[in-house]
Formats: C-alpha cells, structure tokens, sequence
C-alpha cells in the first residue's frame, strides 16, 4: 500500500471528493426537493436525471482524455459537477434539471477518469493492485461520511442549505487538487519507468 506517497494521497483525496459528493447527491436530492415542494414523482425524475446524466458522462469523459495527463479533463469534470451544486445552492429553483445535469456530468466524468489514475503512476500490476486498494479503501471510506454529514447538517440546520454548502467546499477541493495529479511521476527522463 502507498501509504507514503503523496500522489496516491492526492489520487485517493480526489476520488473521495467526488464520491462523497455523489453518494450525498444521490441519497438527498430527490428528498430536498421533495422538502421545497416538488411531488415525489417529480423529485424522482430529477433523480433519474441525475443518473442519466452521471451515465452519459463515461464515454465521453473518456474520448476527451486520450493523453496519459488527464489533468484538463479532471479539471473540466470537478469544474463542471462544482457549477451545477453552486446552481443548486444560489437558485435551485431556476433549471434545476439543467443544474443537475451538470452536477451528475461533472462528477461521471472525474469517476470515470480518476479510476485510471492509479494505472498512470504506478510500474506493474502488483503496484497497481495495491494502489487501487489503497485509492478505493480510503475514498469509499470518506465518501461513506458524505450521506450522513448531508443528514446531519440538514437536521441540525432545519434545511439543506449548509449541507449544499458543504458539497461546494469538497467540490472545490477536489478542483484544487486536479492540477497536481500528474501522471506518470515514477518515470524517469527518458520516458522509462524506473
């Protein structure tokens, strides 16, 4: 396990952010808006939108990354799922189909990309099996929080409103850490692994 090297952290830190924001998303979305109002069938599509739009996200996250740094990808997902929560938080109730959208693309695309970056920097499968595990170990076990911190934060508060805030905050940080998740950073200078 990569418990010393900084860009696992970096990797693993990236991927939590983003799973903690979509197990947040998909466990309370649908209820928040229930609460301001909507039918549960309404806030249901909204879910379903949610999904569709996180689906879509996969095939065409990948097309766009071909290079081995995926950094302007990542950038383009965190930059996107982090516009549609501050859409939700500042007018949830102007397109929030559209908001949703966004947020579910956004955060599709940084899945599906962060997943390849343990494969990027490590040398040989053995490596990459233990820094998926690391990656995958520490993320779900952030991202675990993520539901419940939601719920709470909406308990204590009476409504979503700092529990939407909290989703900007990790959004934004996982914004904040895309530009230092290079790729290949264990190879040397001419290009082979050392």
């Amino acid at each position: 396990m990569p418990f010393r090297d900084r860009t696992a952290w970096l990797i693993a830190l990236f991927f939590a952010c983003n799973n903690f924001v979509f197990y947040a998303c998909i466990s309370w979305l649908a209820p928040m808006y229930v609460e301001a109002g909507w039918t549960a069938s309404h806030a249901g599509l909204l879910l379903a939108t949610f999904t569709l739009a996180f689906m879509a996200a996969n095939p065409v996250f990948g097309f766009l990354s071909r290079d081995e740094d995926r950094r302007l990808p990542l950038a383009l997902g965190a930059t996107t799922s982090l516009a549609g929560i501050l859409a939700i938080v500042l007018a949830h109730r102007v397109s929030p189909y559209l908001a949703v959208a966004l947020l579910a693309f956004g955060t599709g695309g940084s899945f599906a990309l962060s997943m390849t970056l343990p494969l990027d920097n490590t040398r040989h499968p053995e490596e990459t099996s233990a820094w998926n595990g690391f990656v995958l170990l520490v993320s779900y076990s952030v991202a675990a929080v993520g539901p419940l911190a939601v719920g709470q934060l909406r308990d204590a508060s009476g409504g979503f409103r700092s529990a939407l805030w909290l989703l900007v905050a990790v959004s934004t940080l996982m914004l904040a850490a895309t530009p230092f998740l290079r790729a290949g950073h264990r190879k040397n200078a001419i290009g082979e692994v050392s």
